[in-house]
């Protein structure tokens, strides 16, 4: 009996060892080791410099922020407006060359770089060429991510104009030399489309359906990009060259959609709100404009999958030593869960989050958490790299 139950043993782990994968390191969080005293209304990403000090940007009360190397203290960076320096919802901030930011100000519907000081640089439309109305939606520079040339990162548009669509395009911008290319394609997620008013007169509206299953990717300093591939869960490596390096699968467990699950996604939701891109045709003459907006979700109307996907798309980032985070989905009410792949797509660490925090970002040798409070209002905290 004993030596049939270790054969069996022998069975089970082969394939594991086939493929490469050994037990995740378990990470804490420990207590932060610096913490901002005011709080804000909304945080997406941060920007450390090379002096320590954070910028951090607010959409919700409009400011632009240029915190202390301690985060005791903080400057407010620039004011409201439409002029050059100016500022209208600055929505989050990216690393650029020689220790400059990006800042996308959705407002302006535009980039905009600054120095390490906070002065302000040059500006760039995020809709390069402008928008051409039969040409279908517009492949918007809202950054994804931000290598150390300076080249911006978006996912495109759906691919396709008609029927159901699984794909979109990684597409990458050179602020230099003005051109896009793609990169890779993945799959997008899953959309709810709806119009109204009349033929002089239509809106579309284009949402996201919760909880919707799709790729998600991150780019690297060096160019390269992780994409967690949805299907088996594996992620997946494609350096500046094109060469490709595939982890093995990640076994995890089907959730299944219920009341609670609904829920707990609907309280998220009007918290952190969404981007929205609108676009108007109004007797042929056609606007377009960008806003984060908290909204009111009841769930009402709402199209809800049967299953979680394994991972949260939006959470994908790539901290200083190239290894890639993303949030692992759990049922409702359990603790967050931060999966962290290495350079060749192995799982080697999971870190455990309580429910009222998440990773905004990383620095060269700490990571960036923000804390909900009941009201919504969030407090950032730097934590020590845990690995």
């Amino acid at each position: 009996m004993s030596r049939r139950v270790l054969l069996m043993a022998a069975a089970l782990l082969a394939p594991l060892i086939a493929h490469g994968q050994r037990t995740p390191r378990a990470l804490p969080l420990g207590k932060p080791i610096a913490t901002y005293g005011e709080q804000f209304g909304l945080i997406n990403t941060v920007r450390e410099l090379s002096s320590g000090q954070v910028m951090v940007a607010d959409p919700l009360s409009g400011d632009l922020w240029l915190l202390a190397a301690d985060l005791g203290s903080g400057t407010r960076i620039g004011r409201e407006g439409s002029g050059p320096g100016e500022y209208r919802q600055p929505d989050a901030v990216w690393p650029m060359p020689g220790d400059s930011t990006l800042l996308v100000d959705l407002g302006n519907g535009r980039l905009s770089v600054y120095s390490l000081t906070g002065a302000y640089g040059r500006s760039m439309p995020m809709v390069p060429g402008g928008f051409n109305p039969g040409a279908g939606p517009p492949a918007a520079l809202i950054p994804r991510g931000v290598d150390g040339r300076g080249r911006i990162y978006i996912q495109g548009p759906p691919i396709g104009r008609s029927g159901p669509v699984d794909s979109a395009a990684v597409l990458r911008f050179d602020p230099a030399s003005s051109k896009m290319d793609t990169v890779i394609l993945v799959k997008g997620p899953e959309y709810a489309r709806s119009e109204s008013g009349g033929a002089n007169a239509r809106e579309v509206s284009i949402r996201p359906i919760p909880l919707g299953d799709g790729d998600a990717w991150a780019v690297a300093a060096s160019g390269a990009i992780a994409v967690a591939r949805k299907g088996d869960y594996h992620v997946e490596w494609v350096s500046p060259t094109g060469q490709r390096t595939a982890g093995p699968p990640i076994p995890h467990e089907r959730i299944r959609v219920g009341d609670a699950e609904k829920k707990e996604w609907i309280a998220y939701a009007q918290l952190v709100g969404g981007v929205g891109m609108r676009i108007e045709d109004n007797n042929g003459r056609v606007t377009m404009s960008f806003s984060r907006n908290r909204r009111r979700e009841t769930g009402e109307g709402l199209q809800w999958p049967d299953y979680k996907p394994p991972f949260d798309p939006a959470t994908a980032r790539v901290d200083a030593s190239g290894r890639l985070w993303i949030q692992r989905h759990v049922r409702a009410g359990q603790p967050k869960r931060y999966d962290v792949f290495d350079g060749s797509g192995a799982l080697v660490a999971s870190l455990t989050l309580s429910r009222d925090r998440r990773i905004v970002g990383f620095g060269s040798r700490a990571m960036y958490v923000v804390a909900l409070d009941d009201d919504g209002l969030q407090t950032l905290e730097r934590h020590a790299m845990p690995l």
